[in-house]
């Protein structure tokens, strides 16, 4: 499955997999770099790229997704932007697998505050992807959600979704997957231009 993401700069290379404690363990190439979570935690709001960074982060998943594959785990700690080139990478390759119909109803290892339980895997990116979106231009609820309670990160998940004009429900079916996209794409390039 790797081999089929290897034209895809922005998806961080293997370098090995293997089994630990019967958990899939990816030994993946050094990125001279920041993750997101560490860029809005030492960063001021304002000297963040947001529009490079996530439109390019949208165009990734697509891609991805256009390959019948998903990502599994993408959080702000798992997205990386190079110090030189500025390039985003997705890092973390353990929770990629092929798409099917299959709901994740336990998501064991994912990052709290961007998964949802019972999501299909292809929707469960685009709820994270949501999630990013919201925390990059609201980081310092982020920040206050790391040390939280799960309930008070389901409130988030709320107020989050109907910033992009869905609801939680709408996640819960593949079939809204187009209708999802779109409500995302349109949403932050609203976000972009009032941010500038």
């Amino acid at each position: 499955m790797m081999v089929e993401l290897n034209d895809i700069e922005e998806i961080i290379k293997p370098i090995s997999i293997m089994m630990i404690n019967n958990d899939i363990a990816v030994l993946e190439e050094f990125i001279d770099g920041k993750t997101l979570f560490d860029i809005l935690k030492n960063s001021t709001n304002n000297n963040i790229d947001k529009k490079t960074i996530l439109l390019n982060l949208v165009e990734v998943v697509k891609k991805v997704h256009q390959r019948n594959i998903y990502i599994g785990d993408l959080s702000l700690g798992n997205i990386m932007i190079e110090n030189k080139s500025k390039r985003l990478r997705v890092i973390d390759l353990e929770y990629f697998g092929y798409i099917n119909d299959e709901i994740f109803e336990y998501y064991k290892n994912g990052t709290l505050g961007f998964y949802r339980k019972c999501l299909t895997k292809k929707m469960a990116d685009l709820f994270a992807l949501l999630k990013i979106i919201y925390y990059m231009f609201n980081p310092q609820i982020y920040f206050k959600e790391v040390e939280i309670n799960f309930k008070e990160v389901e409130s988030t998940n709320k107020d989050a979704v109907s910033l992009f004009k869905l609801n939680l429900e709408e996640f819960q079916s593949v079939n809204n997957y187009d209708k999802v996209l779109n409500n995302i794409n349109r949403t932050l390039e609203s976000l972009i231009r009032n941010d500038t």
